[in-house]
């Protein structure tokens, strides 16, 4: 099944993409997030990754890092999963073992659950891909803030793509969502980010 196109049209979409990424860099800092802070909280979701059905809670007392794309991105999710695996090898052993990537397809039509499943590992093997049927993949990405909208044909080669907000969220080990971060940070960063929400490791 394809994605349900977006009732907004391209316009819109861009205000909606653009006020989610300008609402979560606000709520981004450098320092950790105390448990006062208003900070946004969402829903646990189901995906299925190869013959697996994957959960956010199944990874209780780590940090995930959460990722909405699709495998036939041209370069925004490949450069984004590269970097969330670039920041993993740069984690101690100890901090890699608590921290798990989340890559959520919203093109099931193209993105089967075994393939995207390949996808994900093959930027880290932390990270699980998945997705769900077109209107479960809609109501993760509404509740999360997500938008998406399918662009037909935009490209002859792909015969559509999917422009999407691309935000990579950390959820705390405790399961509240504490940092968001934009396309377009470091491998650094990122890992820096991984390490204040996960807290001292022992190891």
């Amino acid at each position: 099944m394809s994605a349900r196109p977006s009732l907004v049209g391209p316009a819109i979409l861009a205000l909606v993409i653009s006020a989610g990424f300008s609402y979560f860099a606000l709520r981004s800092s450098d320092s950790m997030p105390g448990p006062a802070d208003d900070m946004p909280t969402f829903s646990d979701f189901e995906v299925r990754s190869g013959d697996t059905t994957v959960r956010l809670s199944d990874f209780k007392n780590e940090v995930v890092l959460v990722y909405f794309g699709y495998a036939s991105c041209p370069d925004i999710c490949p450069t984004t999963l590269a970097t969330v695996g670039s920041a993993f090898q740069l984690l101690e052993p100890a901090q890699l073992e608590r921290t798990r990537g989340i890559f959520v397809s919203v093109d099931p039509e193209r993105d089967p659950p075994a393939h995207v499943r390949k996808y994900a590992a093959f930027f880290h093997p932390r990270i699980v891909g998945g997705t769900s049927d077109a209107g479960s993949i809609e109501g993760i990405a509404e509740d999360w803030g997500i938008g998406y909208e399918r662009s037909e044909g935009a490209s002859q080669a792909m015969g559509y793509t999917v422009d999407h907000t691309s935000i990579v969220f950390l959820v705390a080990p405790d399961g509240r969502m504490k940092k968001a971060l934009p396309h377009g940070t470091a491998p650094a960063a990122l890992a820096e980010a991984i390490v204040s929400v996960l807290g001292p490791v022992d190891g």
